[in-house]
C-alpha cells in the first residue's frame, strides 16, 4: 500500500513543492520587477524492493521528472510576473557515499532553497549539515511523522503529508462509510511497518 501511494502521488508532490516555492517567493517579493529563482534538487535513490507485478513498476526518475515539470509550469506562469525558475539537479545512487556527495553538492551550489527527495535519516543529515543551516529545505520525499514532532528542524518545510495525516484521512473515510471493522495487512518493508503503526 505504501509503495502504491508513492508511485501515484510522488510526481504530484514534487509539482506542489515547486509551486509552493514559487508562491512563497512571490509573496515576499510581490513588487519586484524581475526575479530569478535558482534552487537545488537533491535526491537519494534508495534500492527499491521488488514490485508485486511488472505491470505497476514505478519509474526510476519520477521525482526528477516531477521537479522538471514543476519548473516548466512555474516558468509558464512566472513570465507574467517576470519570474524565472531553474533547478540544479543532484541524484545520489544508493551505492554511493551519501555524505561525500552531499558535501560536494552543497559546496558547489549555494542556492537558498533546496528540494529534498530522500528518507528521514538522510533528510536529517541534510538539515543538520553546516552548509544547509541557513537554507530553506522542502521535504518532498519522506512521510515520517517524527520529522514533524521530536525530530522537527527549523529550516525544513514539509510538502508531503505525514503518515499520521494519511491514516487520519483514511479513518475519516472509514467513519463516513460506517466501515467499523478493519482487517490490517502489514507489509515487510520499513515504510509499510511505519504506516501500519499509525493505523493502529
Amino acid at each position: 500500500m505504501n509503495s502504491l501511494f508513492v508511485m501515484i502521488l510522488r510526481p504530484i508532490i514534487f509539482l506542489f513543492s515547486i509551486f509552493y516555492l514559487g508562491l512563497l517567493v512571490s509573496i515576499n517579493v510581490a513588487h519586484a520587477k524581475e526575479l530569478n529563482i535558482d534552487f537545488l534538487y537533491i535526491e537519494f535513490q534508495e534500492k527499491r524492493p521488488a514490485t508485486l507485478s511488472n505491470l505497476v513498476a514505478p519509474p526510476e526518475d519520477d521525482g526528477l521528472q516531477g521537479v522538471r515539470l514543476g519548473v516548466i509550469d512555474n516558468n509558464t506562469t512566472g513570465k507574467f510576473l517576470k519570474h524565472t525558475y531553474k533547478a540544479d539537479e543532484v541524484v545520489i545512487k544508493h551505492d554511493e557515499d551519501f555524505k561525500a556527495r552531499l558535501d560536494e553538492a552543497l559546496k558547489a551550489n549555494n542556492h537558498p532553497f533546496i528540494v529534498a527527495n530522500m528518507k528521514a535519516d538522510k533528510l536529517l543529515m541534510l538539515a543538520d549539515h553546516p552548509l544547509a543551516k541557513d537554507r530553506l529545505i522542502f521535504n518532498a520525499g519522506t512521510e515520517n511523522t517524527e520529522l514533524r514532532i521530536s525530530n522537527c528542524r527549523p529550516n525544513t518545510l514539509h510538502t508531503i503529508p505525514s503518515r499520521r495525516m494519511l491514516t487520519d484521512g483514511l479513518a475519516q473515510f472509514l467513519v463516513k462509510k460506517r466501515w467499523t471493522k478493519v482487517f490490517l495487512i502489514e507489509g515487510h518493508n520499513p515504510g509499510d511497518k511505519e504506516l501500519a503503526a499509525q493505523v493502529r
